[in-house]
């Protein structure tokens, strides 16, 4: 791996903190998830506590009886199994009257996911109204089934993970695994020294916001490093730069991922993660810099 170019270092501004998905001030609603409207063509149940739902046709929608008055930062947090096909997620705006105001698409979730986390947000149009939303699922292919574990608004948020266990590649020298707090545990799961594994999810640099890597514990012997991998419109390899080296110890950083310096005809980003030392293992969240 390449030492970090000095000129980068100016991007990097170091934190004291420890970013969570809830912190200590959040609070947790759970959703009932026993009682729906849902299309003629969906077919519901119940088993082992979680709502089991089968689709009858190729795109059906279910809705939860219940509404929750809108508060800025709510983030929605929905636990599931998909067999088959894809998931939209939307949300359906009411005012403080219960009219139906706007109906806006917050997501999309594929068979390969298990958990969609979104932060919740509306126009200021919606806003002014004093709003209360539901959220509405539509299963899109034919014959899928859908088992919902939970259901939940977290409220107090501060920030929200950007990388998750299905963010990356499948790997057979590092498993990747994931606290309820959104802190990603990396193990070295090979017989090597040094082991990578690489997010499978692109990033577009357009898009590129300032990044906080909140390296929560690294064990004894172990090294993390990670590096920003760039790419072409096309798909082709460009380049990297490191942004951490064989780091031992907890620390926080924040990195602006879109005022790097990038390689020429770079349009998308994703991550290299590695460990160092037998047995590794390092614990870590990337999330949005607030």
């Amino acid at each position: 791996m390449k030492t970090t170019p000095a000129h980068l270092l100016a991007f990097l501004v170091f934190t004291l903190l420890t970013a969570t998905v809830c912190s200590a001030e959040s609070i947790t609603i759970p959703l009932a998830i026993d009682k729906w409207d849902v299309a003629r063509e969906a077919k519901l149940g119940k088993a082992d506590g979680e709502l089991r739902v089968k689709s009858l046709a190729s795109s059906v929608w279910l809705v939860p009886q219940e509404r929750i008055r809108y508060e800025d930062g709510d983030v929605l947090d929905i636990r599931y199994v998909l067999r088959g096909g894809n998931l939209v997620f939307q949300l359906n705006w009411f005012d403080a009257s219960g009219d139906f105001l706007e109906t806006t698409t917050i997501g999309k979730a594929t068979s390969a996911k298990n958990e969609a986390i979104f932060r919740v947000s509306c126009s200021d149009k919606v806003k002014e109204a004093g709003p209360q939303y539901e959220l509405k699922i539509w299963i899109e292919a034919d014959m899928p089934s859908l088992s919902i574990e939970s259901i939940k608004i977290i409220r107090g948020v501060q920030n929200l993970p950007f990388l998750t266990k299905d963010d990356f590649e499948s790997s057979d020298t590092i498993s990747v695994s994931q606290l309820e707090s959104g802190s990603l545990i990396l193990e070295q799961a090979g017989s090597g020294q040094t082991s990578s594994i690489l997010t499978q999810k692109r990033f577009s640099l357009k898009d590129a916001s300032r990044l906080k890597i909140d390296i929560e514990d690294v064990a004894p012997s172990s090294a993390f490093s990670l590096q920003m991998i760039f790419w072409s419109d096309s798909g082709s390899y460009l380049g990297h730069v490191d942004i951490l080296q064989d780091i031992t110890t907890a620390r926080s950083e924040v990195v602006d991922a879109g005022s790097l310096d990038v390689p020429a005809g770079a349009t998308k980003y994703s991550f290299k993660l590695w460990l160092s030392g037998a047995s590794a293992s390092a614990t870590l969240m990337l999330s949005e810099d607030s």
